[in-house]
């Protein structure tokens, strides 16, 4: 069952083990009551070669997170090329 609703919270990144896992810690009030939760999530980036490109498969996270861990892959990928 989903359920809708404007929460405001704090959301903490705990255990991290780069690249492999990190813990995602989520808490939050709003006007149909409170939430709480956690997990251990594996984010996978995978990069594998093609004969005029290499393609980058990742393993969707929630949005927020996912987009900013795929800035600073992409980032330290661009990083790593010039060097």
């Amino acid at each position: 069952m989903a359920i809708g609703g404007l929460f405001t919270g704090k959301v903490r990144l705990t255990d991290q083990n780069p690249p492999e896992s990190f813990r995602l810690v989520v808490e939050g009030t709003g006007k149909i009551g409170f939430l709480k939760g956690e997990g251990l999530l594996h984010p996978s980036i995978c990069l594998e070669s093609a004969e005029t490109h290499t393609e980058a498969s990742v393993q969707r996270l929630l949005d927020a997170i996912s987009k900013m861990k795929m800035k600073k892959f992409f980032e330290k990928l661009a990083e790593a090329a010039v060097e």
